[in-house]
């Protein structure tokens, strides 16, 4: 269900078609797919054919993270470490760095927070940076 809906979502053959990528995606959500939870989202994020909603987009990607999506978790991290956020916000972000460490087999993401972790410095400001560095390496 889901490469149907990232057919449907991105296809340069076929002509676009975002309500039936929705649609499929939401179908493999209700699946508990991971997959179809991290796409449905970018429906959301971007607005395409639906209200752009970020809380709604916020909620998908708890539900993948929940599922076992690294990069979702990853996105959960990097939300809750904006700048000035609040010491609870950066016990958020931390807690879904440490998810996304465990959910992926990437290893920028396990030797930062291992670092992070280490140094005992792990501000809001130093998230932020690794966040920010992590989402480029795990593009």
């Amino acid at each position: 269900m889901n490469t149907l809906s990232l057919l449907y979502l991105n296809s340069k053959w076929e002509r676009q078609d975002y309500a039936k990528a929705s649609n499929w995606f939401e179908r493999a959500a209700e699946n508990k797919s991971m997959y179809g939870y991290f796409n449905q989202d970018r429906i959301y994020e971007e607005g395409l054919r639906v209200e752009r909603s970020q809380a709604h987009a916020l909620a998908l990607d708890k539900e993948s993270s929940s599922l076992g999506h690294a990069t979702s978790s990853l996105k959960l991290a990097k939300v809750h470490s904006v700048k000035n956020a609040s010491s609870s916000d950066l016990e958020v972000a931390l807690y879904y760095l440490k998810k996304a460490a465990e959910q992926s087999e990437n290893n920028n993401i396990q030797h930062t927070l291992e670092k992070c972790q280490k140094s005992q410095t792990c501000n809001n400001m130093e998230l932020g940076k690794l966040l920010r560095f992590l989402s480029t390496k795990n593009q």
